[in-house]
This record gives C-alpha cells, structure tokens and sequence, in this order.
C-alpha cells in the first residue's frame, strides 16, 4: 500500500510521462531516464 489516492497517483504518472522520465502502455511502465526519477527522489529529502 503506498497510502495515495488513484487521483494523486494518475496525477503523478501522467506528470512522469509528460517529462518523458516513462511510458506507459497495456499496463506496463517503462523507465526511460533514470537519472530524472533519481533527481526527483533526492529532491524530497
């Protein structure tokens, strides 16, 4: 359990895709820059 809502986590996934850090499709996620997920991790320390 992540303790989000379905609106929060759409909300989170669609503003991944639109950065181009993933895709999704039929289900599945891509990580397409990892480096850009790792910057957005360390930027909530």
């Amino acid at each position: 359990m992540l303790g989000i809502s379905t609106r929060q986590l759409n909300r989170a996934l669609a503003h991944l895709v639109s950065i181009k850090a993933i895709t999704l499709k039929n289900k599945s996620i891509t990580i397409l820059d990892c480096e850009c997920l790792s910057r957005i991790d360390n930027s909530n320390e």
